[in-house]
């Protein structure tokens, strides 16, 4: 097993396009295995899925900082965050599922705590309660501040900005 320590991160560019397709049908995988779609098919809607979302982040987060997490120079993730005022809004964590569970998403997460302990902001995120890494955000002192179905808005803060008590 590779340890986290190895990745890096580098602007997305157009090139990582295709990358980006197939992170996001990874991920989606296992949603579309109780549908009896032909692969085809199924690439047909992830790939309209990923083009929607690809706009809907560029109307929503116009200045976010979108990055490739590269493991050994083979990109293998993605991070995508929104700095506005007083918060670092985390809008995508991605890594392809051989990647999973190495300690990387947790490695990302602490960094963008980090620059936000540093520059004191809060951090927030909105997760799917199905996902696992609704564990970690837990494990790292993140609230739940709202829901929206089975969608968790959560915020961390940083310890010096919490009130005594």
């Amino acid at each position: 097993m590779h340890t986290s320590r190895a990745h890096r991160l580098r602007p997305v560019r157009p090139a990582d396009s295709a990358f980006l397709l197939r992170l996001f049908a990874a991920n989606r995988a296992a949603e579309l295995m109780a549908t009896r779609w032909s692969s085809e098919r199924q690439m047909q809607f992830l790939t309209q899925q990923f083009e929607a979302r690809q706009v809907d982040y560029a109307r929503r987060f116009p200045t976010a900082l979108d990055q490739i997490v590269l493991w050994g120079g083979e990109a293998v993730g993605r991070l995508l965050m929104q700095r506005s005022g007083d918060e670092i809004h985390i809008v995508d964590i991605a890594l392809l599922p051989v990647f999973q569970r190495r300690g990387i998403g947790r490695d990302l997460l602490r960094g963008v705590l980090k620059i936000a302990r540093h520059e004191k902001v809060v951090v927030s995120l909105t997760v799917d309660v199905r996902n696992r890494a609704l564990t970690l955000y837990q494990c790292e002192d993140f609230v739940t501040v709202g829901r929206m179905g089975s969608h968790l808005s959560l915020r961390w803060t940083p310890p010096e900005m919490n009130p005594p008590g």
